[in-house]
């Protein structure tokens, strides 16, 4: 059963952004994503929350709720652009206990939902997926002020974040 959560703020670093979607991409898929995909999802999520800075209940890509859906939810004001207006409303948004949740919920549902935005994240292409969420009604901003932003998000992150790929593992294996 569903319920109504406090809308808390729940900021995470954009490298912890990273890992955390690449576990659950290899826990729900069983093989680890390529880095252009993950540069994709971490630049919708920074465009999406503010840079993570109004990332609400651990919900990574601002999902909204809907009647049936089998997460909690949480409201809070947000922007929308109705026929060409930007109007102010109070929307219902999937809620989540922990960025793990959270993630899996994400990739899970543009997977699913938004699938042809999703083979644009498998192919690590950021105005394509832009382009192709906006034709799915995943946002009602301008399409191309999207696209372009996701794309400057896209190459910004890929000078600063670590591949996780290439990165040596100096922990004790034997504690």
């Amino acid at each position: 059963m569903s319920s109504q959560l406090p809308a808390t703020r729940t900021p995470v670093s954009q490298a912890d952004l990273y890992a955390a979607l690449r576990a659950q991409w290899i826990a729900l898929w069983g093989s680890p994503p390529s880095r252009g995909s993950l540069l994709v999802l971490v630049a919708q999520w920074a465009l999406e929350t503010g840079r993570g800075a109004q990332c609400m209940c651990w919900n990574l890509g601002n999902i909204r709720w809907t009647a049936g859906y089998p997460s909690d939810w949480c409201e809070f004001p947000t922007t929308e652009v109705i026929d060409g207006a930007t109007v102010h409303v109070v929307g219902r948004f999937r809620a989540f206990a922990s960025l793990a949740d959270g993630a899996r919920d994400y990739l899970a549902t543009l997977r699913g939902r938004f699938s042809r935005a999703w083979d644009c994240v498998l192919m690590g292409a950021p105005i394509s997926f832009a382009l192709a969420c906006k034709r799915a009604g995943y946002f009602t901003a301008d399409a191309q002020e999207y696209a372009t932003a996701l794309n400057e998000l896209y190459f910004e992150f890929s000078r600063t974040l670590p591949d996780l790929e290439t990165e040596v593992d100096t922990s004790d294996p034997v504690a």
